[in-house]
């Protein structure tokens, strides 16, 4: 399965094969596309993993929730879920306690008798600041849900990569205008002496992210 046919990927009937699975992670390590991008597929994974029915990230942005992501997509025309308008409370709790939380489907949906339940997540991302995720997993047996809390929790880990991507992202920006000044200045002033003391320099900056001065 591509990472971009995760968003429009059906939920699995049964248990997922250990090499799809490994699969799904595997793509996230490797995925190389935008912050947004990266975690709408990490929802669309944790999603497929733990059989969640559907599932949102949403961003604190100066008071205001954001949703980042959501799986599955609306589709055209189509409103935004109930739980999803009812979520801030716990969106709230769930990030300043750093626990999950978790509560019943009807709490969010008026008239809901399904025995479904949603799981708050706190999510911490560089690129967003305060997020949660939110999914709703519809099932009334208390193992299956522990279990499948277990695995969101831990996929959860996963938007480190996010983190990492876009630091390294940011250092190879910062090398790159670093050497482009100090070639202006090189060129501006051709004694031997500081030329050596600025390259040196530059060399110097790249050798800690594994590149070289040219």
């Amino acid at each position: 399965m591509s990472a971009d046919g995760l968003q429009n990927h059906q939920k699995p009937r049964g248990p997922i094969p250990a090499d799809m699975a490994g699969g799904l992670i595997d793509q996230l390590h490797h995925f190389d596309g935008s912050p947004e991008q990266f975690l709408a597929n990490l929802l669309a994974t944790q999603c497929l993993l733990s059989h969640a029915d559907s599932g949102a990230i949403l961003a604190v942005r100066q008071g205001q929730y954001e949703v980042v992501a959501l799986f599955p997509p609306l589709r055209e025309g189509q409103q935004v879920p109930e739980w999803l308008h009812q979520s801030g409370e716990y969106i709230s709790k769930a990030i300043s306690t750093e626990a999950v939380i978790v509560r019943p489907l009807s709490d969010l949906v008026h008239g809901s008798r399904d025995g479904g339940q949603v799981l708050f997540v706190s999510l911490k991302v560089a690129e967003t600041g305060n997020a949660a995720e939110v999914f709703v997993i519809k099932t009334a047996d208390q193992a299956l849900l522990e279990a499948r809390r277990a695995i969101l929790e831990l996929t959860a880990g996963l938007v480190s990569i996010c983190d990492k991507r876009l630091g390294l992202q940011r250092k190879d920006a910062d090398l790159s205008r670093l050497r482009k000044a100090m070639e202006t200045l090189s060129a501006v002033n051709s004694h031997s002496r500081f030329r050596s003391i600025i390259m040196g320099l530059c060399n110097e900056v790249a050798s800690g992210s594994g590149a070289a001065a040219p």
